[in-house]
């Protein structure tokens, strides 16, 4: 982008911000492109001015890829929050299954200290009545 600017007294003329050890913000982040919206075009048949016809093609255009846009932005939601559900019930499960593990591991020991405990048992009366 070249802009000619006047710099201090001199008169001197700079084509470029960057010389001035300056870049403005304009030059780094570009203009936003105007809505169409607001504009009314006039009434007169597009055979007769091509310009008119471009501006109304090109507002098409626009139109069409702010609809894509938000089509491939809702259809990016759905699919984001159908694997949020997938994971969910993933890791449900996975918890789940290891719930189910632990309170069968539990479950498990609970009976082999019990079988122990009433081994150890009949171990000290039989000890006791036969010494």
């Amino acid at each position: 982008m070249i802009i000619n600017r006047c710099v201090g007294r001199s008169g001197t003329r700079v084509s470029d911000f960057t010389s001035l050890g300056v870049v403005p913000d304009r030059i780094r982040d570009p203009l936003p492109i105007p809505a169409f919206t607001s504009f009314q075009f006039p009434q007169t048949p597009m055979r007769d001015d091509p310009l008119l016809h471009e501006l109304l093609r090109i507002r098409r255009e626009q139109e069409q890829a702010v609809k894509s846009h938000e089509e491939l932005d809702k259809r990016i939601r759905v699919d984001y929050m159908n694997e949020v559900q997938e994971i969910n019930k993933k890791y449900s499960k996975l918890h789940q299954d290891n719930e189910i593990a632990l309170a069968q591991t539990k479950n498990a020991m609970h009976t082999i200290y019990n079988t122990i405990f009433m081994n150890e048992r009949l171990a000290e009366v039989y000890r006791s009545k036969m010494l």
